[in-house]
């Protein structure tokens, strides 16, 4: 059978940074062929081992970002989380360096090595939004 993918057919999601994950997920990786992952759905990394369930957990992620992005006055008003439309490469290190202080505070403190940890360390430490109300 003929599969048309977006992504390469050896395609991982490898470890990232937080910075790393934004940046990949408004810009994607032209070098390597690979678009913004904002742009991914389910079908598109049915491929890839355990790929759905890392493309939810990323989701999940930047809607963190874009709360404290909008909490710090860094997130650019015209755009949402959910498409590259209008992200360039300064916007994207813009954001990172609006929110990182109060990022790596809130979500990495007790982290030794903030500045090349996976993205995954501060998401395990994120809570449901609703969790935290009750």
């Amino acid at each position: 059978m003929l599969c048309l993918c977006v992504l390469p057919p050896n395609f991982k999601f490898y470890k990232m940074t937080p910075p790393q994950l934004i940046e990949n997920w408004f810009i994607g990786d032209i070098e390597a062929n690979v678009p913004a992952f904002c742009t991914l759905s389910s079908k598109d990394v049915r491929h890839v081992s355990g790929g759905a369930g890392v493309l939810r957990k990323m989701r999940r992620f930047m809607k963190f970002v874009e709360q404290l992005g909008r909490e710090n006055g860094c997130w650019v008003e015209d755009r949402i989380a959910a498409s590259p439309k209008g992200w360039n490469i300064a916007d994207v290190k813009a954001l990172w360096a609006g929110i990182e202080k109060d990022f790596k505070r809130k979500y990495m403190s007790g982290c030794k090595r903030k500045d090349v940890a996976a993205w995954t360390t501060p998401y395990n430490k994120m809570k449901n939004p609703r969790e935290e109300e009750e």
